[in-house]
């Protein structure tokens, strides 16, 4: 099976449009629930679980949201795009500060 490359081209067109679904959904104020009822201080991981059986597509766009919020988020892919995956397969890890796990899910 072929796989798109993920070019540089495609890069700067996913980064245009993660800042804009960021600056969306974070606004001048950002994460107001997460700062509400998480501690700054407080970590997280969290597990990208597949549904449904398929092929992975995607993945580096994980780690270029996370790259906007913070640098100091760790994302662990398991698998590469192009994968076969059978549901319930954990295709990536993320761990980091709570706040900003919660706050980069949505996007």
């Amino acid at each position: 099976m072929n796989v798109p490359v993920f070019d540089d081209h495609a890069r700067a067109n996913a980064r245009q449009l993660l800042e804009m679904a960021l600056r969306e959904d974070l606004d001048d104020a950002g994460d107001l629930t997460s700062r509400a009822l998480i501690d700054e201080q407080q970590r997280g991981h969290v597990s990208v679980v597949v549904r449904e059986p398929g092929i992975v597509a995607g993945l580096p766009i994980i780690d270029m949201v996370f790259e906007q919020l913070d640098p100091h988020i760790e994302v662990r892919r398991l698998v590469e795009d192009g994968t076969a995956v059978e549901a319930g397969m954990t295709v990536a890890e993320i761990r980091g500060p709570l706040r900003t796990l919660l706050t980069g899910e949505r996007t």
